[in-house]
């Protein structure tokens, strides 16, 4: 799974434990109880692996809790939902896999 490289630390550190991904196709490419390469950007070598715990589909960005903001290795909701537009520029329903370090 690709991180930015400040995500991927975060991973590291087991101060990200929740990531959301953009839905592609019917089914999310990620299964529960598999483990995957943690990538620090595309086409670089893993760093770790992550197992994955929940996967479920999602789409209420403007009301994520707190505890999930932090989860997602953020500070402030406002941060994450900057970054999401910034790589994605909406807020469709997306998948959100919950996952630990392997």
């Amino acid at each position: 799974m690709i991180f930015a490289g400040d995500l991927c630390t975060k991973v590291l550190t087991g101060e990200k434990t929740v990531t959301r991904r953009a839905i592609r196709g019917e089914t999310c490419r990620y299964r529960v109880g598999r483990t995957y390469a943690v990538q620090p950007g595309r086409g670089q070598r893993a760093v770790a692996r992550i197992r994955v715990l929940d996967v479920s589909i999602t789409d209420d960005f403007l009301h994520l809790s707190p505890g999930e903001v932090r989860r997602e290795g953020f500070n402030s909701l406002s941060h994450f939902l900057g970054r999401w537009a910034s790589l994605h520029g909406n807020f469709d329903p997306c998948w959100r896999i919950e996952f630990e370090l392997a």
